[in-house]
């Protein structure tokens, strides 16, 4: 793997971390935890997580990955995916 992606994986991981940690008032997620049932996290935090994404990130944050995707590992690798696309 090239050494920027895994710039871009850490710098995903770093930052969605951090928002969950805001939003859900958790310590940071890490591996395979869930959004919803690990989290304690709603639909409304979700929308409010995927907000605070958008803004941090200056770009699109489909709400509906964070139901498709809701274990942080999965979450991260899915939204740079998509900025790779």
């Amino acid at each position: 793997m090239n050494p920027a992606n895994n710039a871009v994986t850490a710098d995903t991981k770093a930052r969605v971390g951090q928002i969950w940690t805001d939003v859900l008032g958790c310590p940071p997620p890490e591996g395979d935890q869930h959004f919803f049932e690990d989290l304690g996290g709603n639909s409304l935090l979700a929308f409010q997580a995927t907000v605070r994404l958008r803004e941090a990130l200056g770009r699109h944050v489909p709400l509906k990955l964070l139901f498709t995707a809701p274990r942080f590992t999965d979450y991260t690798a899915r939204l740079d995916e998509e900025c790779a696309s």
